[in-house]
């Protein structure tokens, strides 16, 4: 038998292997629809710069009074302040599309998966 017959591969996990993100910074948020609410939303985190691998969270909270801009609030040691400005934009420009479809916070269609990539401030 062949060694690329997919028979004699071996089993793959669920999800792949990050790729190794060497210029810039990636982060990869994952909805955790368990510890959502009426008035929050939260993702699982990972952000990959350089070597680093950093793990947290990330809340969106919905708004309160006449503001219609979600805030946003992250958990993560040692997250770079770009990185991580990069991810509450990046966060605050989803909320407002999927509250622009429904504006309802708590019924509103929150993506389950958010991944992208920027290069670093000064590369």
């Amino acid at each position: 038998m062949s060694p690329l017959d997919p028979k004699n591969r071996a089993p793959q996990d669920a999800l792949a292997l990050p790729a190794v993100t060497e210029n810039g910074g990636r982060v990869e948020l994952r909805f955790a629809a368990t510890r959502t609410t009426q008035t929050s939303c939260v993702y699982s985190a990972r952000w990959f710069a350089g070597p680093c691998k950093i793990e947290g969270t990330v809340t969106i909270f919905a708004p309160v009074g006449s503001t219609k801009i979600p805030s946003v609030g992250i958990e993560a040691e040692s997250l770079p302040e770009w990185l991580g400005t990069f991810t509450v934009q990046l966060v605050k420009s989803t909320a407002r599309s999927v509250l622009a479809d429904q504006p309802d916070f708590a019924q509103a269609a929150w993506p389950r998966r958010l991944t992208r990539w920027r290069r670093a401030d000064g590369t």
